[in-house]
């Protein structure tokens, strides 16, 4: 037989019980009445439920800053009771604390030492067990590089990628082993100095090659050994690794010339194009030189020779210009290149052909002036033309005529 209650927290007359109760007439249903005092005899066996139930995020809040009866009132009250809270969740640890720090855009906890001896005294590690299949090649590559040897180069875990993450550490608050999560690696340290560096390359006989100077851009170190990357001119990248208890490494090379200039291009394209008869490597920082082996059966070359020549070109009439070119993101055409290569001439004093033409015209207007003069008697030329995006002049330029 079902069961209807009435719940009011008041007491109600004789004659409201009455009606309450005529309700179910002709039914089957049995009605009852709670009343205030029925309630506050199972608040008192139930305390936890008024708590319960006028429970808001607000009031949660406060209670867990130690202030459960009012919000803060001034930015230092909401400040020092902030602290309170810091303050009472850092007691799990004599050696290790938790604050408050935004990572990536997002708000978090952040575990930090109380104590230089932290490390010492109560060691914390954690183990990623990562998964790769072929298809994560370059992802597992970026792993050991970041892992192993310590380089500073956010690295991006996905889910999928991630077996488990195991932690080692006191029993009662970093022990355990958890799944399911991404890992995000954030290098966080102080920007570094760059140091001069040289990057020299050496033929199997010990002949000399090429050189070039440049810029250390980052160190570190990781589980499995060092590294250092270095720039030269802004255009070749070098990252160096360099396994534990060992005075040799290995390195990977970024070439990437868009924007930078015909000199620079140029000067690292000459040094590249030694790599192909070269041996080994040899990297000067600090007074301090270490080698490495060049892999077999590498392809070394920049680019192919149509990039070396139109380099050289840019770099020469940089210098005899008095000009900048900014290196473009692909290749010109042939006309184009030609066209470079013959402002180059010309401003090196030497004859040059212009491609595409036979024969010039000209109206001549009856006045006579020096540069018309010139052109008829000594066959001058002049060149006025747009190169990789600047324009090169070259007022008085000779032919050799036969």
């Amino acid at each position: 037989m079902p069961d209807w209650t009435l719940v009011v927290p008041e007491e109600f007359t004789d004659a409201e019980q009455k009606w309450v109760s005529k309700l179910s007439d002709g039914t089957s249903i049995r009605t009852h009445i709670l009343g205030s005092v029925e309630l506050d005899r199972l608040l008192a066996k139930h305390p936890d439920v008024q708590d319960w139930s006028v429970r808001s995020a607000v009031d949660l809040a406060l209670s867990r800053i130690g202030h459960k009866d009012a919000a803060p009132r001034t930015l230092q009250e909401a400040h020092d009771g902030l602290a309170r809270y810091i303050a009472d969740q850092n007691t799990f640890s004599l050696y290790w604390g938790r604050r408050l720090a935004v990572v990536d855009g997002l708000p978090g906890w952040e575990l930090y030492a109380k104590r230089e001896d932290a490390a010492d005294m109560e060691p914390l590690s954690i183990t990623v067990n990562m998964l790769f299949g072929r298809e994560d090649a370059e992802l597992a590559k970026l792993t050991k590089d970041v892992f192993g040897y310590g380089r500073g180069t956010r690295l991006d875990l996905p889910e999928q990628n991630v077996h488990s993450l195991v932690y080692d550490g006191p029993a009662d608050w970093f022990s355990g082993t958890e799944s399911g999560y991404a890992v995000s690696v954030i290098p966080v340290r102080d920007a570094h100095q760059g140091e001069p560096a040289r990057i020299d390359s050496y033929a199997a006989d010990g002949t000399h090659l090429g050189g070039l100077t440049g810029t250390s851009t980052d160190v570190g170190n990781g589980t499995e050994g060092g590294f250092i990357e270095v720039s030269f001119e802004e255009v070749l990248s070098m990252f160096w690794r360099f396994p534990r208890d060992s005075l040799s490494g290995s390195t990977d090379m970024t070439f990437d010339a868009v924007g930078r200039s015909g000199v620079a291009v140029n000067r690292v394209v000459r040094f590249m194009d030694t790599l192909p008869r070269a041996q080994r490597l040899r990297l000067t920082l600090s007074g301090k030189s270490v080698s490495a082996a060049l892999p077999q059966g590498a392809d070394l070359r920049a680019a192919d020779p149509k990039l070396s020549e139109y380099a050289e070109d840019l770099s020469v009439i940089e210098k005899l210009g008095d000009v900048t070119f900014a290196f473009p993101q692909e290749l010109p055409e042939a006309a184009e290149r030609i066209w470079t290569r013959i402002a180059r001439m010309l401003l090196e004093g030497k004859c040059a052909l212009i491609p595409n033409y036979s024969s010039m015209k000209a109206t001549l207007s009856g006045s006579m002036d020096e540069g018309l003069m010139v052109l008829l008697d000594a066959g001058g030329a002049i060149l006025n033309r747009s190169v990789s995006g600047e324009k090169v002049q070259a007022s008085t330029c000779w032919t050799i005529q036969s």
